[in-house]
């Protein structure tokens, strides 16, 4: 582990969440034991990252990564970013629909959430997809896989790669059966969110926070203008294809940014210019 821990956080992480997500649907475990699994099995890359880390640097070394999840005083224009941009996204990639004759979308309504219209329950439900999934996966993620590849990969080249294994993780049995008709489309927002990330966090001294709120903010968006097939059962729409476009006409930008800069992260050696 200390001489492959990015390798070995990735087989961690892995194998806990498809562990747990296989036992969470499978006919023989006692229901509640399911739930406990269904409960835990998202938390695979924190669980992954705390055991590499304790591994080579103790508690000592836990503390030091988890200080990032604290890091907040960052310019409010981020703030701004990560809460207005995936709605924003959405809303482009409708309104362009809306304009080529498409329909609109039902907002405010998620099949996977369970309620629809505005009310002060929105105030939980953002605080609950904060904390699982965004949080628990992005301590591992951004919080310990990312500063570790940017150093060998580079800014652009640890953002894809680790976006593809990002998406792919997500496949797990839980999941599977509600992804599997668009596995690619998922993979390919996956690959172009991870350049958005890691441009966040190359800019927000590494905070975790910051990912965090992206993270849900990205998700919580669905809720408010739902374009999944998962959540309007209309499979590939054109607003659906559109928001990939959005996603990657930004993700190009800051790549070119990357290259121009040559980032890698914020307590890198080769830090760029920011």
């Amino acid at each position: 582990m200390k001489k492959q821990p990015v390798l070995w956080y990735f087989v961690l992480a892995f194998a806990f969440t498809y562990g747990l997500s296989f036992l969470a649907v499978s006919d023989w475990l006692p229901s509640a034991l399911k739930s406990v699994c269904l409960i835990f099995y998202q938390f695979g890359p924190t669980v992954a990252a705390l055991v590499i880390v304790h591994a080579s640097g103790g508690c000592a070394g836990i503390k030091q990564m988890l200080k990032k999840v604290f890091v907040w005083r960052v310019g409010i224009q981020w703030y701004m970013f990560v809460f207005l941009f995936p709605v924003a996204a959405r809303l482009l990639a409708v309104g362009a629909n809306v304009l080529l004759g498409g329909e609109p979308p039902r907002f405010f309504s998620s099949a996977t959430v369970g309620v629809s219209g505005i009310s002060p329950i929105l105030i939980v439900l953002f605080m609950g997809i904060l904390i699982r999934p965004s949080l628990v996966e992005e301590i591992g993620w951004r919080g310990f896989a990312l500063p570790r590849m940017q150093e060998r990969f580079g800014a652009l080249g640890a953002s894809l790669l680790l976006g593809l294994l990002w998406g792919l993780w997500h496949f797990h049995p839980v999941n599977f059966p509600f992804y599997k008709d668009w596995m690619l489309w998922f993979l390919l927002m996956t690959v172009l969110g991870s350049v958005i990330y890691t441009w966040i966090y190359n800019h927000t001294d590494g905070s975790i926070l910051l990912a965090s709120l992206f993270h849900a903010s990205s998700n919580f968006s669905e809720y408010i203008v739902p374009i999944s097939p998962v959540n309007t059962g209309a499979g590939i729409t054109p607003d659906f294809i559109a928001l990939r476009i959005v996603y990657l006409l930004t993700a190009i930008v800051i790549a070119v940014n990357f290259l121009n800069t040559r980032q890698t992260h914020p307590e890198g050696t080769a830090r760029g210019i920011q």
